[in-house]
C-alpha cells in the first residue's frame, strides 16, 4: 500500500476512534481497537505536591513505581496502589529531568541534554549515580526513555529536533548499552503527510480528528515504552493528547486519542508485566495525577 494511503489509514482510524461508542474500549480504531480503557481507568491517585512536575515513570518490581520531575534530580518511589512516595533519593542537582527507567539491578534517568545519569544501589541510602554523555544533538530536546532488553539499548525520543538534517518528523534514537554508545541513525522516524489534494475526499468530522496530527509539530513525545506483552512500542505524546503504536519495523500499528479530562498533561508512561499500563499527568493547574489501566487482550 503507498505510504500516503497508509498514513491516510491511520488518521481515518483516529477519527473513527474519536466518534467511539460506549460498547467498545474509548479510542477504539479502524483497524485496531485499543486494549486499555482508556476512558476509565481502574485507580486514579493524586500525587503528593512534590510530583506536580512528574515527567517520567518506571515499573521497579514489588508494587512500587519509580518516578522523576523535571525540575530536580530526585528518584522518588512510589507505592503503585496509592501514589505515596516511600523513598525519595537525591542522585543529581536542579535540572530538567525528563524519563526513567528500570534497567536490571540500576535506574537510568535522562535529562532533555540527553545525558544519562545510571544510579547504583537505588533501593539504599546510598545510591549514587554514575553520568553518561549519549551524544544526543542538543536541540533534540529528549523526553521518553525506554528500555529494550531484546536489544540490550536504550530508546531516547527527541521531542524536537530529528538531527542528521530530517525535516518535518519525529525521531527516536537507540543508545546500545553493550557499545556505550548512540546508535548515529534513528530507529524509528515518525512522519506526517499532508492532506493537501485529499481533502475533498475526507470528510469534516475526519478532518477535525486528524488536524493534531497533520501537523508534526504537535507531536511531541513525552514518554516512551515499550509493551512487555506485544513488544510494541508506545509513544505518548502530551501536547496531541495520543497514544501512538509502532511495530518493530517501524510501522504505525494503532493511534488513540485520550481524554483531555483525564489526561491534562499525560507525561509518564509504564508497563507492569502483565500488561498493566501506568500513566501519570502532571498538575497543570490542578493535582498531578497517576492512572492505572488493566490489559484486555484484543482477540
Amino acid at each position: 500500500m503507498p505510504r500516503f494511503a497508509v498514513f491516510l489509514l491511520v488518521l481515518v482510524s483516529l477519527a473513527l476512534g474519536r466518534c467511539g461508542n460506549a460498547e467498545t474500549p474509548s479510542g477504539s480504531t479502524a483497524h485496531a481497537a485499543p486494549p486499555y480503557y482508556f476512558d476509565r481507568p481502574g485507580l486514579v491517585v493524586e500525587l503528593p505536591g512534590r510530583l506536580d512536575e512528574i515527567s517520567g515513570l518506571t515499573d521497579l518490581g514489588n508494587g512500587r513505581l519509580g518516578a522523576v520531575q523535571d525540575e530536580k534530580g530526585n528518584l522518588y518511589v512510589l507505592d503503585a496502589a496509592t501514589g505515596e512516595v516511600v523513598h525519595e533519593h537525591d542522585f543529581g542537582g536542579d535540572g530538567d529531568y525528563e524519563g526513567v527507567e528500570r534497567v536490571g539491578e540500576r535506574v537510568v534517568v535522562l535529562r532533555s541534554d540527553g545525558r544519562l545519569f545510571v544510579i547504583l544501589d537505588w533501593e539504599t541510602e546510598k545510591a549514587k549515580a554514575e553520568t553518561t554523555e549519549t551524544g544526543l544533538h542538543g536541540s533534540c530536546d529528549a523526553e521518553g526513555l525506554a528500555f529494550d532488553s531484546e536489544g540490550e539499548r536504550l530508546f531516547i525520543a527527541c521531542k524536537e529536533s530529528p538531527g542528521r538534517g530530517l525535516r518535518g518528523v519525529r525521531a527516536l534514537y537507540a543508545y546500545d548499552l553493550t557499545q556505550q554508545a548512540l546508535v548515529p541513525d534513528p530507529t524509528f522516524v515518525l512522519w506526517a503527510d499532508s492532506l493537501a489534494g485529499a481533502q475533498r475526499s475526507v470528510d469534516e468530522a475526519v478532518r477535525a480528528a486528524v488536524r493534531p496530527f497533520a501537523d508534526i509539530n504537535a507531536f511531541k513525545p513525552s514518554a516512551v515504552g515499550i509493551h512487555p506483552i506485544t513488544g510494541e512500542v508506545y509513544v505518548l505524546s502530551s501536547v496531541a493528547k495520543l497514544v501512538l503504536v509502532l511495530d518493530r519495523d517501524g510501522t504505525v500499528a494503532a493511534m488513540w486519542p485520550l481524554s483531555p479530562r483525564l489526561f491534562p498533561q499525560p507525561e509518564g508512561l509504564a508497563f507492569l508485566p502483565d500488561g498493566t499500563l501506568f500513566i501519570a499527568s502532571e498538575a497543570a493547574g490542578g493535582d498531578a495525577t497517576l492512572l492505572r489501566f488493566a490489559y484486555h487482550p484484543v482477540p
